[in-house]
């Protein structure tokens, strides 16, 4: 992998691809065998090239999940493994819509807005023991190894203006508080992933602005579906904060 400022160029097993950001354009040369897996072809070429376009046109990276009801966001945010991806699909089950389950990306001009890169939530097999229509859903290898359930899911493609954030732990029982918009900066800043790092002067800001909107810490309890109802009450308080009132 060559990088340059601005540039990406990038070369390996059954593919060739290059980017710009200043040219907007990304051009792939691919062998039929790498388009025929799927998975790899989606995350370790399609993905991978429309990631670095959008980190180069003022949209930073959130490892966070978020849901959308009506034109308001609620954005899940937690380390891997805490639960997000298991949460999204319980929220999807409950009508609420799915704007990404695993990376957001948070933009400032002209106005602020939150955009997914939606299409799948990605749950690990053991996740059919909460949701029965999942048992005869036969997993797949991702690009990273990993064995998920890929459940497809309506993408959004527009960015959302009207959203709220919430930071998952685990525990015995659901519940949630209240968290300052500081608070939740600071929680964000210091977990920080490998990859997301690279945006950390930067994605402070940008966080503690959505906070604004409103911000909290949800107990993510064993049972995925019972936060749900949380979910939902948070995003009825987004939609009346004053920040966002009509």
């Amino acid at each position: 992998r060559i990088r340059e400022p601005g540039r990406l160029a990038v070369r390996g097993p059954g593919m060739r691809a290059f980017a710009d950001v200043r040219r907007r354009v990304a051009i792939a040369r691919v062998s039929r065998e790498l388009v025929e897996e799927r998975e790899q072809f989606r995350g370790n070429v399609l993905e991978m090239l429309a990631l670095w376009l959008l980190t180069g046109l003022d949209r930073v990276p959130l490892h966070a999940a978020a849901v959308v009801r009506g034109g308001t966001s609620l954005l899940l945010a937690a380390p891997s493994g805490v639960g997000k991806s298991t949460l999204t699909y319980a929220a999807l089950r409950s009508g609420l819509r799915v704007l990404s389950e695993d990376t957001v990306f948070l933009q400032e001009s002209p106005v602020p807005r939150v955009w997914g890169l939606g299409g799948f939530v990605h749950l690990h097999p053991d996740a059919a023991r909460f949701f029965p229509e999942l048992r005869s859903l036969p997993p797949r290898r991702r690009a990273n190894g990993d064995l998920k359930l890929a459940i497809h899911t309506p993408p959004i493609t527009a960015g959302i203006e009207r959203a709220g954030i919430c930071l998952l732990a685990r525990g015995d029982a659901a519940g949630m508080e209240r968290a300052a918009p500081e608070e939740v900066e600071r929680a964000v800043a210091a977990e920080l992933d490998a990859g997301f790092d690279r945006f950390a002067k930067t994605i402070g800001p940008r966080v503690r602005r959505i906070a604004g909107g409103g911000a909290w810490r949800l107990i993510l309890p064993p049972s995925p579906g019972d936060g749900v109802p949380l979910l939902h009450r948070m995003l009825d308080e987004v939609e009346r904060s004053p920040r966002h009132s009509d």
